[in-house]
């Protein structure tokens, strides 16, 4: 199995699922030449012909267009150059959000951006919890989806500490919510949110609690994406004048800039701690912020998905 990154701001290191995929036996990083021409044009180059499998980590951030061209030319070199199946690894799906026609004259943005995806050499896909399970259906090649909600409830039983309701922080994460209150064996609540408009610092509407009664109480406040963070931020101020005892975070995909936990922390005694997962790049500070946030490594989700060569071999010799 060879991996390949495309976007990473570290090429040198790659995305961290890449880094932890290398340490299996019989895996190898993939290199390529990519070169950027004045008028934005893009060549790439496979250094080597390729034999077996291959992978490519399609990495959250960055100029997305530029880098669904990287994944378009570097799916036809590998195959071009003798390469298996190719599977792509979807940490973070781009605009799954856009998820929904609430108007013709609007584009439906998660279904043009898979059509891209889609369009490219890549043989499979492989996404973790989209914003819409209901998303997977626009594709039009095999996908597989996975879910760190197990990762996450497992550091939540682990915590020596207690909980006594899970929090959604709208309607559309109710249903993965309810997993994460089914394993603590707590009930479940959520706040009412409509958002105005479609600005990230556009205006929130203010939250109710359904059947409040939480005063005294420790929460997880569970959401599958932090971006500007403001939701969030709306969520602790409203459950605090609640009167609950504390609040712990449980968030899929970290999007946030590295200024946000700092000031969110030390405004808000009652946050207790955050919970998150590695999909993210670039974000290696925040494991080193000296914060209560704890970062799992979702890489063992790809143990049954990426094959291994090593250990086909092995059964093969069986």
């Amino acid at each position: 199995m060879t991996i390949f990154d495309v976007g990473s701001e570290n090429p040198a290191e790659g995305h961290t699922l890449t880094r932890t995929l290398l340490r299996r036996p019989g895996t190898k990083r993939g290199h390529y030449r990519l070169h950027r021409f004045q008028n934005c044009n893009q060549f790439i180059e496979i250094s080597h012909f390729l034999e077996g499998p291959a992978s490519i980590i399609f990495q959250p951030g960055g100029p997305i267009g530029e880098r669904v061209i990287t994944l378009g030319l570097l799916a036809d070199a590998l195959k071009r150059c003798g390469a298996g199946p190719v599977t792509c690894i979807l940490p973070y799906l781009e605009y799954s959000r856009s998820n929904i026609l609430e108007d013709t004259r609007n584009a439906l943005g998660a279904k043009v951006f898979i059509d891209l995806l889609c369009a490219t050499a890549v043989d499979r896909f492989v996404v973790f919890d989209l914003h819409e399970p209901g998303t997977i259906g626009m594709f039009s090649k095999p996908v597989q989806a996975l879910s760190v909600i197990p990762l996450l409830l497992r550091s939540l039983t682990s915590s020596p500490d207690s909980f006594h309701m899970v929090i959604s922080p709208d309607a559309g994460r109710y249903k993965q919510a309810r997993i994460l209150a089914k394993g603590l064996a707590v009930p479940l609540d959520l706040l009412l949110k409509e958002r105005s408009g479609h600005a990230e610092a556009s205006t929130l509407v203010p939250v109710v609690v359904r059947g409040g009664h939480l005063a005294g109480r420790n929460v997880v406040v569970f959401d599958d994406e932090i971006l500007t963070g403001t939701t969030i931020v709306h969520v602790v101020e409203e459950l605090l004048s609640a009167g609950v005892s504390s609040i712990d975070i449980a968030v899929i995909h970290p999007r946030f800039g590295a200024d946000f936990l700092p000031q969110i922390f030390s405004k808000y005694p009652g946050l207790r701690s955050l919970i998150t997962t590695n999909l993210g790049d670039g974000q290696s500070w925040l494991t080193e912020t000296g914060l209560p946030v704890q970062v799992i490594d979702a890489s063992a989700l790809l143990t049954n998905t990426v094959p291994n060569p090593a250990m086909q071999s092995m059964a093969g010799k069986g």
